[in-house]
């Protein structure tokens, strides 16, 4: 028995994405046997119990859901019946059913074996921004609005901010004054036509200016975010142009001084190397040509950052009636894919490092060639003597930008290892099958989402591949098809590869279309229709994988319309739902509760789209609709308790759909255009069904499932 207490200083969630303020406290879960496991609470107050495979996101809380339950016998707490595996993590998250509420609870397993129950705690803050079931991944790095936005009381004035902030506001017009002191002198000075002789007049002038401007454009940034924190009022549009300008306009500038610098030192180490032959006329053209052409290659470089910065929006709003807002929050978001991220990072040691070598570089350049010259000149020194008599004179050389370098790192540091995390599509891939009776070489593919790429995963010698379907949490794949008449499954370790072939045993004269798993049990769920009688009955049947035996669980006859052809089903383990659509005629769509073995809805609608799936990220139903009139096919979100659709993608034409399937807020889907033109295209179901890849495909699917890693 685990016992503890939920206080005041357990971290708080929103259990239901609704209401928030919920205590919780995460444990671990760890058995020693494969089996069924009973997990109860007892507690003086009214508990809510959940489990996890793998890991809990309080920011998401529907991420991983194996099963959650509350107030069982009526007693006001919660029993969890579910399948345990070995070596596989499991968290139990133990919560209260009203808000805010504290109080001591137990925790009792019940199993064959032992089990370990050990509490864990974890940060989860670190790489979002936002609140509960609304929240945005952050990039990587540490902006102005990172270091205030939780700093700044809104709606109010700069005398009742916090301490911290009015410091910062000192300190940012400190730094404004004397930046602006020292470029108003720098630009005085070089104003001297006797000291724009050579290039490094023009190079030093031209960095007079980029400093008053870098140091204005910082200034405005920290007013910027200062302002539009302390004010949610002000216009989004001023704000989201704000966000994707100011910060890039920041860094042109930075980075244009401190290549002009590095310009400086260049030119003075040829100078050195061409002595009397230095043309100081073709050093003037050539440094006023740099001066125009260097703004427009770090544009170059950096033009990725305005086109993923964007406004974020979130709000809280009342506990009680969901409906007054009590909270608005608005922030400066940037998110890069992982490819971005790394060419983002190689830039910025382009321009940090760059420079600092070129000062470097130029600096011993200067030293020893003039060490050289002198040696030439005066013998009665030898070389490694004018080498440290060059040091000693020009120590300054080597040792500012070595100071500037040292200066800069924490800049490289922050934006390096801020501890947050980079958005990017699931870690995984597909695994698919085609079934072409041509061949007799057919294979089960693994897939890149994002490329397309295809590679043999396994042989499928002589067999008919219909559909499949991944246990996500048992790590077990499975391919359903026959051999001749036979129906059977394989086996598939979708990290190794290795297969294995289990027939099914239906009933006398029946027929099973598709397979889907309920990853919670590991129990299997097809369609079944008996041939033998005049009305065939049609019945969900569940399917024991320790012995592949097909049992009636359901009977859905009774639904209007429902006929064996062409069935697809799309399964919500989460609540343990199966819905089975029928297209004939009109489309019928039947959900079931295969927990309380009924019929829960029927709904019919002309339109509903194919191959469904339920993704627990977005906690919402998709699928790939055929758009009437016309050869062409669009993603579609489907409220499967009504009928209801919301489409999200524009119109592929002359493009049908021929798969599909949902992972952690993605769908994939195969899309395809006359025999031998077929697409994989990536939705971002987090972003309103985004395509973020399509690409082509090099061969038809029939069926694939998305495989985590």
């Amino acid at each position: 028995m685990y016992s503890s207490e939920l206080t005041l200083n357990h971290q708080k969630y929103s259990r239901n994405c609704d209401k928030y303020n919920y205590y919780y406290e995460t444990m671990q879960i760890d058995v020693i046997t494969n089996e069924f496991y009973v997990i109860e609470s007892n507690s003086s107050v009214d508990t809510y119990g959940y489990i996890y495979n793998n890991s809990f996101d309080p920011f998401d809380p529907s991420i991983n859901l194996i099963l959650k339950n509350d107030d069982e016998c009526q007693m006001s707490q919660f029993k969890l019946t579910v399948n345990l595996l070995v070596n596989v993590k499991y968290i139990l998250v133990v919560t209260t059913y009203f808000q805010d509420t504290t109080g001591p609870f137990s925790i009792i397993v019940s199993g064959p074996t032992n089990t370990s129950v050990k509490r864990i705690i974890e940060n989860h803050d670190k790489c979002v921004i936002g609140g509960s079931c609304n929240v945005q991944s952050k990039g990587i790095g540490i902006s102005l609005d990172d270091i205030l936005r939780y700093e700044i009381n809104r709606n109010m004035t700069l005398k009742n901010q916090p301490l911290l902030v009015k410091m910062s506001v000192a300190l940012t017009m400190i730094m404004f004054l004397l930046g602006l002191i020292n470029s108003i002198l720098s630009l005085l000075t070089f104003q001297n036509e006797n000291l724009r002789k050579v290039g490094c007049g023009i190079y030093l002038l031209a960095s007079s200016v980029t400093s008053l401007l870098t140091i204005s454009m910082f200034t405005i940034n920290f007013w910027f975010v200062l302002l539009t924190q302390m004010n949610l009022s002000i216009n989004l549009s001023v704000g989201r142009g704000g966000c994707i300008s100011i910060e890039p306009l920041l860094k042109l500038f930075l980075y244009f001084d401190t290549w002009l610098n590095a310009c400086v030192a260049i030119e003075r180490a040829i100078n050195v190397y061409q002595g009397i032959q230095f043309n100081k006329e073709k050093s003037k053209r050539f440094a006023r040509w740099i001066i125009f052409i260097l703004p427009f290659c770090i544009i170059a470089t950096i033009i990725h950052e305005p086109l993923h910065r964007n406004i974020f929006e979130y709000e809280v709003k009342d506990n009680k009636d969901e409906i007054e807002i009590i909270e608005k929050n608005r922030w400066c978001a940037i998110q890069y894919s992982r490819a971005v991220q790394d060419y983002n990072t190689a830039i910025l040691f382009v321009h940090l490092i760059g420079p600092f070598i070129a000062n470097l570089f130029s600096a011993l350049f200067i030293i020893f060639g003039t060490a050289r010259q002198r040696s030439l000149a005066q013998t009665s020194q030898n070389y490694m003597a004018h080498i440290r008599e060059q040091l000693r004179e020009h120590k300054q050389l080597v040792i500012s930008p070595a100071i500037l370098l040292i200066l800069s790192m924490p800049r490289l540091i922050i934006s390096l290892l801020s501890g947050c995390c980079i958005q990017t599509t699931p870690s995984g891939y597909l695994l698919a099958v085609s079934y072409d009776p041509t061949s007799t070489s057919n294979a089960l593919f693994k897939i890149d989402p994002l490329t397309a790429n295809f590679t043999v995963f396994a042989p499928l010698t002589d067999y008919k591949a219909y559909d499949v379907t991944y246990d996500f949490i048992h790590k077990i794949f499975y391919i359903f098809g026959s051999t001749d008449t036979s129906p059977s499954v394989i086996i598939v370790n979708p990290f190794t590869g290795t297969t294995k072939y289990r027939d099914i045993t239906t009933e006398p004269d029946a027929e099973i279309f598709g397979l889907r798993v309920d990853s919670s049990t590991g129990k299997l769920y097809s369609v079944q229709m008996n041939d033998a009688f005049e009305t065939p009955p049609t019945s969900i049947v569940q399917i024991d994988p320790s012995n592949f035996i097909a049992k009636r669980w359901v009977n859905i006859t009774k639904a209007s319309g429902v006929q064996p052809d062409s069935m697809a089903f799309f399964f919500n383990a989460t609540v343990h739902q199966y819905f089975v659509t029928v297209p004939y005629g009109d489309d019928y769509l039947v959900g079931i509760d295969v927990v309380q073995r009924k019929i829960i809805s029927e709904i019919t609608n002309s339109q509903l789209p194919a191959y469904l799936c339920y993704d627990n990220k977005t906690n919402a139903y998709y699928g790939m609709q055929e758009v009437q009139g016309k050869r062409a096919c669009r993603l579609v979100r489907l409220n499967p308790y009504n009928g209801t659709l919301d489409i999200l993608s524009p119109d592929f034409d002359d493009y049908l759909a021929s798969t599909g399937d949902c992972y952690g807020g993605y769908y994939f889907t195969m899309i395809v255009e006359g025999l031998d033109n077929q697409n994989i295209v990536t939705f971002d179901l987090n972003n309103n069904g985004k395509i973020i890849a399509n690409n082509p495909a090099e061969a038809y699917l029939d069926a694939f499932a998305f495989v985590s890693i």
